[in-house]
């Protein structure tokens, strides 16, 4: 009573070493499908911030230009 012997103890150790494995891969996989939909949020998010400082950018290169060319004639904004 209360003593194991070290092979049943072993194989005790293994049966749950395979057991914990797949719970684990399952949490796994679960926490990658979380990442990669969070990710995508993320993408989009930083290629819309990107894109309005890009324009914010240009606008105050613009506003800072001299004016030149043809009296009257109209500035263009290249981006």
């Amino acid at each position: 009573g209360g003593s194991v012997e070290i092979e049943e103890f072993l194989m005790g150790c293994l049966r749950l070493r395979g057991q914990a494995t797949a719970i684990d891969v399952g949490k796994i996989l679960q926490d990658q499908d979380f990442l990669i939909k969070n990710q995508d949020r993320f993408f989009g998010v930083l290629d819309a911030e990107l894109r309005d400082l890009k324009m914010e950018l240009a606008m105050l290169k613009f506003a800072g230009e001299p004016l030149s060319g043809e009296p009257g004639m109209a500035r263009t904004l290249d981006l």
